[in-house]
Protein backbone atom coordinates (compact mmCIF):
# COMPACT_ATOMS: atom_id res chain seq x y z
CA UNK A 1 0.00 0.00 0.00
CA UNK A 2 1.26 3.44 -0.92
CA UNK A 3 -0.46 6.72 -0.22
CA UNK A 4 0.54 10.34 -0.28
CA UNK A 5 -0.83 13.71 0.69
CA UNK A 6 0.06 17.18 -0.52
CA UNK A 7 0.01 19.53 2.45
CA UNK A 8 -2.20 22.62 2.24
CA UNK A 9 0.56 24.67 3.84
CA UNK A 10 4.22 23.52 3.79
CA UNK A 11 5.64 22.60 7.18
CA UNK A 12 9.40 23.11 7.50
CA UNK A 13 9.61 23.12 3.68
CA UNK A 14 7.78 19.76 3.47
CA UNK A 15 5.04 19.90 0.82
CA UNK A 16 4.26 16.20 0.28
CA UNK A 17 4.36 13.11 2.50
CA UNK A 18 4.19 9.52 1.24
CA UNK A 19 3.64 6.42 3.37
CA UNK A 20 4.67 3.06 1.94
CA UNK A 21 3.58 -0.16 3.69
CA UNK A 22 5.00 -3.24 1.96
CA UNK A 23 5.36 -6.57 3.80
CA UNK A 24 7.04 -5.99 7.17
CA UNK A 25 8.26 -2.48 6.43
CA UNK A 26 6.58 0.91 6.77
CA UNK A 27 8.37 4.00 5.48
CA UNK A 28 7.46 7.67 5.31
CA UNK A 29 9.07 9.81 2.63
CA UNK A 30 9.19 13.61 2.78
CA UNK A 31 9.27 15.91 -0.25
CA UNK A 32 9.88 19.63 -0.66
CA UNK A 33 7.76 19.65 -3.84
CA UNK A 34 4.53 18.09 -4.98
CA UNK A 35 6.28 16.75 -8.11
CA UNK A 36 7.34 13.14 -8.64
CA UNK A 37 10.98 13.45 -7.56
CA UNK A 38 13.28 11.70 -5.05
CA UNK A 39 12.49 12.37 -1.40
CA UNK A 40 14.56 14.68 0.77
CA UNK A 41 14.08 12.64 3.95
CA UNK A 42 12.51 9.51 5.33
CA UNK A 43 11.44 7.68 8.48
CA UNK A 44 10.92 3.99 9.22
CA UNK A 45 8.18 2.57 11.44
CA UNK A 46 7.18 -0.84 12.69
CA UNK A 47 3.48 -0.36 11.97
CA UNK A 48 1.25 1.68 9.70
CA UNK A 49 -0.50 3.08 12.78
CA UNK A 50 2.81 4.46 14.10
CA UNK A 51 3.45 6.20 10.75
CA UNK A 52 -0.06 7.68 10.67
CA UNK A 53 0.24 8.85 14.29
CA UNK A 54 3.59 10.49 13.51
CA UNK A 55 2.05 12.23 10.49
CA UNK A 56 -0.84 13.51 12.60
CA UNK A 57 1.53 14.83 15.26
CA UNK A 58 4.11 16.43 12.94
CA UNK A 59 2.26 17.44 9.79
CA UNK A 60 -1.45 17.70 10.45
CA UNK A 61 -2.36 21.22 11.57
CA UNK A 62 -6.00 20.50 12.36
CA UNK A 63 -6.61 17.46 14.53
CA UNK A 64 -10.28 17.34 13.52
CA UNK A 65 -9.71 17.32 9.76
CA UNK A 66 -9.36 13.92 8.11
CA UNK A 67 -6.31 13.81 5.85
CA UNK A 68 -7.15 13.39 2.16
CA UNK A 69 -4.73 10.64 1.21
CA UNK A 70 -4.28 9.66 -2.43
CA UNK A 71 -3.69 5.94 -2.87
CA UNK A 72 -1.33 4.72 -5.60
CA UNK A 73 -0.46 1.19 -6.75
CA UNK A 74 2.63 -0.49 -5.36
CA UNK A 75 5.62 -0.56 -7.72
CA UNK A 76 5.99 -3.67 -9.81
CA UNK A 77 8.83 -6.12 -9.26
CA UNK A 78 12.26 -4.68 -10.23
CA UNK A 79 10.78 -1.20 -10.53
Amino acid sequence: MRKYIILDMPINDIKKVMIVDIKDEVNMFLYNTSDDVPSIGDYSFETLQEAEDFFSKEFSKEKDIIASWIYVPNPTKDC
